[in-house]
């Protein structure tokens, strides 16, 4: 759990606040009813600050977010709430970077703790297969940088958010940059794959691209039915997806 949950936190929120016909800002809560403080929230008017009187309350934190059924996780795999919808969030003083300005930025990495069945594995695949098209990828210290793109490190969150404003649309997984680029409105391919239902964290603006194989969803250690799940999403599908969108 990450920055792309205290995002959806965000809209979560704002959602409580208006149906409350914004009668106040609205606290979030950890598991053991504490009200929550996070940076990303420090300029959103519709959350409580600390010391400040709150008019309502939502619950979401680490071990109480609101897209998991904890009744029915295992330590081996999540189970989801398909009754979740995200909601956008909102990011303050994001610059943009013009480094990305025209290019299709990739972001094949995950991290450290994310689930390995998050992982499309078909990155090297889709350059090659298009060589054409302005490819970049998105990186820190520790990339392993693919062949044929322009290399955009990026030292911080808010760096990396700078990218994305300004590409043409980026390619992501299923994760805190695909939250961040729909708080930023920014066009995006979100791969979701079996791992998860884009219905639960997906947002409308983006193009989702999933394979609904129920019993490949969720799973935290690797899992070969997630595996030969993921070879349904082929790169050509991506081009597709993007042109129908007229992107390219």
């Amino acid at each position: 759990m990450g920055i792309g949950d205290e995002l959806m936190a965000i809209g979560e929120a704002r959602a409580r606040w208006r149906a409350l016909r914004g009668a106040g800002p609205i606290e979030i809560l950890d598991k053991h009813g504490k009200r929550r403080a996070h940076p990303l929230w420090q300029r959103v008017a519709e959350i409580a600050k600390p010391g400040e009187r709150a008019a309502g309350s939502i619950v979401n934190s680490g071990g109480c977010r609101p897209y998991i059924d904890y009744q029915r996780t295992t330590p081996q795999r999540w189970a989801w709430r398909l009754d979740h919808r995200a909601r956008e969030g909102e990011l303050f003083d994001i610059g943009i970077d013009a480094r990305a300005r025209g290019l299709i930025v990739l972001e094949p990495s995950l991290k450290a703790s994310a689930s390995p069945n998050k992982q499309w594995g078909r990155w090297q695949e889709l350059i090659d297969a298009y060589p054409q098209l302005p490819w970049a990828q998105l990186g820190n210290q520790q990339t392993r940088w693919l062949r044929g793109v322009v290399r955009l490190p990026a030292a911080s969150f808010e760096a990396a958010c700078a990218v994305l404003r300004a590409c043409r649309f980026a390619v992501l997984p299923e994760g805190g940059l695909h939250h961040a680029a729909a708080a930023l409105g920014v066009r995006a391919i979100v791969l979701f794959g079996p791992y998860m239902p884009p219905s639960v964290t997906g947002y409308v603006s983006h193009i989702n691209l999933a394979v609904n194989v129920p019993d490949a969803q969720g799973w935290r250690v690797p899992h070969a039915g997630c595996e030969i799940a993921w070879r349904m999403i082929a790169p050509e599908l991506i081009i597709q997806s993007a042109s129908e969108r007229e992107w390219l």
